[in-house]
C-alpha cells in the first residue's frame, strides 16, 4: 500500500512473482554482487545527505517503511557502481516474456545514472537505464524481458559527480506477459504507469459502470462496453467545488520530433467543466495547454468521443489529464484507451485546439471560475464579484449573463454603492 506524504506520487502497481518491498531484512533473496565498487545500503526514512534521497518509502509512504539506496558520500567517488542481484528467474516455455516493473527515485544536482537489466550465464545485457536529477519523487519503471534461458535481473547504481546523488528503488515485482507500449492504458488492470498528482483540488478514480450522479458520466467503458470494464472519471458530486481540478499524470517521456496522443473521452452531462491536456517538460514545469474541451459534448451518455494530439519536444515530457467541475454535479468526464503513436497527428476534435480560439487564455465566460484572471491587489480598491444572481442595487446590474441568458449562470461585476462610487477596481 502506498501511502503519499509530502510531495510524493503513488502508484497502483500490478503485483506478480518475485515481489520485493525490501522490508524483509534478507532483501527477498536479492544479493550483492561481490564483483561491484561498493553495496546497496537498506533504509528507512531520509539518506544521511540533504538535497538528495527519498523521505520516506513506498511501499508504507511513511519513515517506517524500507527501501534500498546507494550511498554517495566519501569514500565514494563519481563512477563508483552499486550492483543489486535477483534470484533465478526459471525459463518456462509456455511464459516466454515478463513485464518488470519497480520505483526508482533520483533527486539531486550531482545525480548518476540507474540501470536495469539481466544476466544470462553470467553476462550482463542492460535494457533500461536513466541519467540525470529526476526531481523528488518516486516514479515507476517498466522493463520487459523475453529470454528462452533462466536469467537473473540486476540494478546497477552508479555515482555522479557529487554527494548529492543518493538513487533509491523499491517494489519490484513482474507479471508474466509482455509489457503495454508507453504511455498506454486501458485501466482494465490498474492505473498503469498514470498517478495522480497532488498538486491539484481531488483525484481521478477508477470507474466500473455508471458513476454515483444520475444523469452525467458513461454507463460503460470504451475498452470492453459493458459494466465489467474500467475506465478514469472525476467524480465531481460534494465536497468538489465548482473549479476544483483533478490531474493524472503519464510517465516520463524521451525527447520525440512526433508522437501522437490518442484517447477516448465521455463529457456527458448538464454540468460539465473542462478536460485539458497538457504538456510539459518531465518535472512538471513549462506546462503548455494543448488540447481542451469545455461543456457536453454528446446528448447520448452511451457514446465514447475519439480524440488527439500531436506532440514534439526536444525535452524529456509529460502529460497530463485535468478534468475541472462544472457549475454542479452533472459534470463527471471520463477517459479511455490511452495509446502513443510513433507519428506526429494533428488535434481532433479540431475544436479542441486551443489555438483555435483567439487569445483562448483571456476569453472567459465565468461559468465555472475567473478562469486565470486575478483581481489587482496594488492598483485598485476593491474586488470584482462572480455572481448568477441580480445585484443588490435596484434599477442596476444585469437580470441575467449574457452566456446563457438565465439567471443560473455567471457572470461578474462590482457592486458601486455609497463612498465606492469614487473608486476604481482592475481585473488582470
Amino acid at each position: 500500500m502506498c501511502v503519499p506524504t509530502q510531495k510524493i506520487y503513488c502508484i497502483t502497481i500490478i503485483t506478480g512473482f518475485l515481489t520485493c518491498d525490501f522490508e524483509d531484512v534478507n532483501l527477498c533473496g536479492y544479493v550483492q554482487d561481490q564483483n561491484d565498487v561498493f553495496d546497496w545500503t537498506r533504509k528507512t526514512g531520509s539518506t544521511g545527505t540533504t538535497n538528495t534521497g527519498p523521505p520516506t518509502d513506498v511501499t508504507y509512504g511513511t519513515g517506517y517503511g524500507n527501501y534500498l539506496y546507494i550511498e554517495t558520500s566519501s569514500p565514494r567517488t563519481k563512477g563508483d557502481l552499486a550492483r543489486l542481484i535477483s534470484t533465478t528467474h526459471t525459463f518456462e516455455s509456455n511464459k516466454p516474456s515478463q513485464c518488470w516493473h519497480f520505483y526508482y527515485h533520483m533527486f539531486g544536482v550531482n545525480m548518476g545514472t540507474l540501470n536495469f537489466g539481466y544476466r544470462v550465464n553470467g553476462n550482463n545485457q542492460v535494457l533500461w537505464t536513466r541519467s540525470g536529477d529526476y526531481g523528488d519523487r518516486w516514479i515507476q519503471g517498466v522493463v520487459e524481458i523475453s529470454s528462452s534461458q533462466n536469467y537473473e535481473i540486476f540494478l546497477e547504481g552508479i555515482r555522479g559527480d557529487g554527494i548529492r546523488s543518493d538513487i533509491s528503488i523499491d517494489e519490484i515485482s513482474y507479471v508474466d506477459g509482455k509489457c503495454p507500449g508507453a504511455g498506454e492504458c486501458n485501466f482494465e488492470n490498474g492505473y498503469c504507469l498514470y498517478y495522480n498528482s497532488l498538486d491539484d483540488e481531488f483525484d481521478w478514480l477508477r470507474g466500473q459502470g455508471s458513476t454515483t450522479s444520475a444523469s452525467t458520466g458513461p454507463n460503460t467503458d470504451h475498452t470492453v462496453g459493458d459494466g465489467t470494464g474500467y475506465y478514469m472519471f472525476i467524480e465531481t458530486s460534494s465536497p468538489q467545488a465548482t473549479g476544483d481540478g483533478a490531474r493524472l499524470v503519464s510517465e516520463i517521456f524521451d525527447a520525440t520530433s512526433g508522437k501522437c496522443v490518442t484517447f477516448w473521452y465521455h463529457m456527458f452531462g448538464l454540468d460539465i467543466g473542462y478536460l485539458n491536456i497538457y504538456v510539459a517538460e518531465y518535472n512538471g514545469t513549462n506546462e503548455v495547454k494543448s488540447w481542451a474541451l469545455y461543456g457536453q459534448q454528446s446528448t447520448d451518455q452511451d457514446l465514447w468521443l475519439s480524440g488527439q494530439l500531436g506532440i514534439v519536444s526536444p525535452f524529456k515530457w509529460i502529460v497530463i489529464f485535468e478534468g475541472i467541475k462544472g457549475s454542479d454535479f452533472r459534470g463527471d468526464i471520463a477517459i479511455d484507451d490511452i495509446v502513443f503513436l510513433d507519428n506526429d497527428c494533428q488535434i481532433q476534435p479540431a475544436i479542441a485546439d486551443p489555438a483555435n480560439s483567439i487569445n483562448s487564455d483571456i476569453i472567459c465566460d465565468f461559468e465555472i471560475n475567473f478562469c486565470g484572471w486575478k483581481q489587482e491587489t496594488a492598483k485598485d480598491d476593491f474586488d470584482w464579484t462572480r455572481t448568477n444572481i441580480e445585484t443588490p442595487s435596484l434599477g442596476s446590474g444585469p437580470g441575467s449573463d449574457h452566456t446563457t441568458g438565465n439567471g443560473k449562470k455567471c457572470c461578474i461585476c462590482f457592486e458601486n454603492l455609497g463612498v465606492r462610487s469614487k473608486l476604481k477596481e482592475r481585473l488582470t
